[in-house]
């Protein structure tokens, strides 16, 4: 079953790239959506796909990227858009 969720993720401290291996990571898991810095160490990650790859993500996102570790990490449902891809914005 398709599903979207946002997820809002606040870093505890970012000494290299977060969005760039998040997308990465949404490729590898077959995700479609989106992830956007709002300000500091906060970001808005948007995914939609099948469930057990969203929450295969979510697992990987839990623990954040080598260099930038998750304080974080807030979940809301959201309806399903049809995502043909992943962005960074």
């Amino acid at each position: 079953m398709i599903r979207n969720f946002r997820y809002k993720v606040i870093l505890k401290k970012s000494s290299g790239g977060f969005r760039f291996p998040v997308m990465e990571s949404a490729y590898r898991f077959n995700i479609k959506g989106s992830v956007k810095k709002v300000h500091g160490l906060e970001y808005f990650v948007d995914v939609e796909g099948e469930e057990a790859n969203i929450l295969a993500f979510k697992s990987w996102l839990q623990q954040g990227p080598f260099g930038s570790p998750v304080l974080s990490l807030t979940e809301e449902e959201c309806p399903v858009q049809n995502l043909t891809t992943f962005e960074i914005i």
